[in-house]
């Protein structure tokens, strides 16, 4: 202990009274205390460091610490103790290091249910499955570790380099210091080396298949100065850049945005996207108010000159919002925008009508019924007007289509999903557990297509973009909204149910209990849709084939598409 205290003469100049960290986190909160300890995290999680002795570990809450020690450092830290959601932590704003005292700590294996005992440590857990499997982890969210019957938490800091790489499906370690939220305890790794079984980020698409993606960029380039108010990133030219750079990574061939506040940032956005042209819509939230103290929220449209050629755009239910509508409707003004186009892929060209929306938010009441009064509005003219049309409906729809985001409330755009004139192509996101924002746990960005392009959906290819490998702190800097992509083939040519009921394709027992048999002449290719757009299974056949492959499924109304050659054949399937 003489020595001890010699080398804190050393360090700080003066003697101080220093404690272990077992004796520190005793303590009243407001105390000042003096601690010394080795480094197990630093600058990896921001603000946040902590250090560890023979005793115990703490968090350390400081700027200047985090950015100037590094692992394994030994350091002298006096300050005020407090608490942060239940974390116990140092408040301080200076540091010394203790020359020649370097020294890595070696995680401690513990169980799950050991967590508690041991805040502030490093530790690792062995065997745990990470939930959801097969995902990719997200900046600033938490989940679940899973080892026999006990769970943790885990945290996954946006300070890290974690956000992007793939979730394991199998049991795997993870290492990291011992935190905590409010009652419950999490183990936040420091790095992508604290996990096994992880994989890079991917960010690719398929080749010689149409890509259509819509983003919400958040306020794209609306300026604090302008508005006095920060709406999106603080950086509006960084976020431009970076929109750019994912866009170039990936090169869709329409792309539907979402909250673009600045003319001039989205010149500059499509300026850095060789081969595009794009067109924003003149009508958005309150785009009638001449007061201008709220950034526009504008429904734009990008796309690529070589695979897209405009035929006219259009701004639905203008006359009617001006004359009829109430105020309110669509977002008290940001009406569906209409791109016509034609849609060329490996030299077959359709007409397709894109319409780009973006639905009233907030969970009251009150935005759940304008919501469902404008999806049901939305529909009726489609059906009215655009029957047997390819038609895609995509954006940010502020709810999800499994169920809504108001508690306990049907999706506003229920009357879409239950419709066999419409597959709900992205409604898999949200079945199987995904989110497409930083901080919620729903997917309100999606696609819905009219059934006359089921049979050139690509099957599964709907996917949540991954920008993490790309971009760096891309909630803060980018977008609270992660983009949606799908693929089509065009080639694949769908045949009316009237005509696939012909004897050169038929189904039977139809409607059945589970078991059908598919009659086509030659080789031929099958997919069992559900109602809502996912792929449950596929097969093939010669001449005929038996499947069973509606047992496991619970009675309802499901699509058979049988593809022989590039013609597809759309077959309305009935289980009882």
């Amino acid at each position: 202990m003489k020595l001890l205290f010699i080398l804190i003469c050393i360090a700080t100049g003066s003697w101080a009274q220093v404690i272990s960290i077992g004796q520190a986190r005793k303590l009243k909160t407001g105390t000042i205390v003096t601690v010394t300890g080795n480094v197990t995290a630093s600058k990896e999680l921001g603000d946040l460091s902590f250090i560890q002795d023979r005793t115990g570990g703490i968090a350390i809450y400081s700027e200047i610490v985090a950015t100037s020690v590094s692992r394994g450092d030994s350091i002298i830290v006096t300050g005020k103790l407090s608490k942060f959601n239940g974390l116990v932590e140092i408040l301080t704003d200076s540091v010394r290091k203790i020359e020649g005292a370097t020294r890595l700590i070696a995680p401690k294996d513990i169980d799950p249910k050991q967590a508690a005992d041991h805040e502030g440590q490093l530790v690792r857990i062995s065997s745990v499955l990470l939930k959801p499997p097969e995902h990719f982890f997200y900046p600033q969210r938490p989940g679940l570790m899973v080892k026999g019957l006990d769970t943790l938490d885990y945290w996954i800091d946006g300070d890290t380099n974690v956000p992007g790489y793939s979730i394991p499906a199998t049991p795997v370690s993870i290492t990291g210091v011992v935190g905590r939220f409010k009652d419950r305890c999490q183990l936040i790794p420091r790095a992508v080396e604290d996990l096994s079984g992880t994989g890079p980020p991917v960010l690719a698409r398929t080749e010689n298949v149409i890509a259509i993606v819509n983003w919400n960029l958040e306020f794209l380039g609306a300026s604090s100065k302008k508005y006095g108010t920060e709406y999106g990133p603080p950086d509006e030219t960084l976020q431009v850049a970076n929109a750019g750079r994912l866009l170039n990574a990936i090169r869709p061939d329409i792309i539907a945005l979402q909250e673009v506040s600045d003319d001039t940032a989205f010149k500059a956005l499509v300026n850095m996207l060789p081969g595009y042209e794009g067109r924003c819509s003149s009508r958005y939230s309150y785009s009638l108010d001449p007061s201008g103290d709220f950034p526009p929220q504008k429904l734009c449209f990008v796309y690529k000159m070589s695979t897209v050629n405009l035929f006219r755009e259009r701004v639905l239910f203008r006359k009617e919002y001006d004359e009829l509508l109430p105020p309110g409707a669509f977002a008290s003004g940001r009406l569906p925008y209409l791109l016509e186009a034609d849609v060329t892929n490996n030299g077959v060209t359709k007409r397709i009508y894109f319409i780009n929306i973006h639905g009233k938010s907030g969970v009251s009441p009150d935005d759940h019924a304008r919501r469902t009064f404008d999806a049901r509005l939305l529909k009726d003219t489609l059906d009215e007007y655009y029957k047997h049309r390819n038609v895609i409906i995509l954006g940010d729809l502020n709810d999800d289509l499994d169920v809504s985001i108001a508690a306990g409330r049907e999706s506003p755009y229920a009357p879409f999903v239950n419709d066999r004139n419409y597959v709900s192509i992205s409604k898999e996101l949200s079945d199987n557990g995904w989110h497409s924002t930083i901080s919620y746990n729903d997917v309100i960005d999606h696609q819905v297509v009219s059934s006359t392009l089921a049979g050139s959906y690509v099957p599964g290819s709907a996917l949540i973009v991954n920008p993490f490998g790309l971009i760096g702190r891309y909630g803060e800097t980018t977008s609270d909204h992660l983009p949606v992509m799908s693929e089509f083939d065009l080639r694949i040519e769908v045949v009316t149910e009237a005509v696939a009921t012909s004897p050169a394709v038929s189904v039977f027992p139809n409607p059945n209990a589970g078991e059908f048999h598919v009659i086509c002449p030659g080789d031929f290719e099958y997919r069992v849709i559900s109602l809502p757009g996912a792929c449950l299974a596929t097969g093939s056949g010669y001449n005929r084939v038996t499947s069973g492959l509606l047992r496991d499924h619970p009675p309802g109304i499901y699509t058979l598409l049988v593809t022989k050659d590039t013609e597809t054949h759309v077959i309305r399937l009935i289980k009882q």
